[in-house]
């Protein structure tokens, strides 16, 4: 009696973790496609405040550039339109390049989350890993440096 339960039992906990293992590379599958989701809405948003950033000192120059060719404005004025005008501008500028340096290291944690869920997939099913490009190292792409150097890819 005691060897049939114990089978039982064993079959049983084989069963539960086979299961447990599906969910969990559901879950998996599901984290690794909301990290996508996030960084790309990330990128999105960086991209959307330089541009904005960007045409608003590009109209700003246009705006002192007619000023300046119109000569109605005296030198004064324009000293002050320039303060008025740049003061701001710089500093949101300045606070728009360091929320993109935040997300610049947000991204790598995402990128860092994205290869540790690959290589889980790879350590599993060790025959996929000649089809796998993108890295599967969790410490890629450095923290340490930016630029062309921090590459992960090969």
């Amino acid at each position: 009696m005691r060897e049939r339960i114990s089978k039982y039992s064993r079959a049983r906990m084989t069963a539960i973790s086979e299961d447990e293992e599906r969910r969990a590379e559901r879950f998996l599958l599901a984290e690794y496609e909301l990290i996508v989701d996030m960084r790309a809405t990330m990128i999105r948003m960086v991209e959307n405040r330089m541009t904005f950033v960007t045409g608003l000192q590009a109209s700003e120059i246009a705006l002192l550039a007619i000023l300046i060719t119109s000569k109605t404005v005296s030198v004064a004025t324009m000293l002050i339109l320039v303060c008025a005008l740049g003061i701001p501008t710089l500093f949101l500028t300045y606070i728009v390049f360091l929320r993109a340096m935040d997300m610049q290291v947000t991204g790598r944690q995402y990128l860092h989350a994205l290869n540790a869920i690959r290589e889980h997939f790879v350590a599993r099913c060790p025959h996929i890993r000649d089809t796998i490009r993108l890295p599967t190292a969790t410490h890629e792409p450095r923290f340490s440096s930016i630029g062309s150097h921090s590459s992960a890819l090969p």
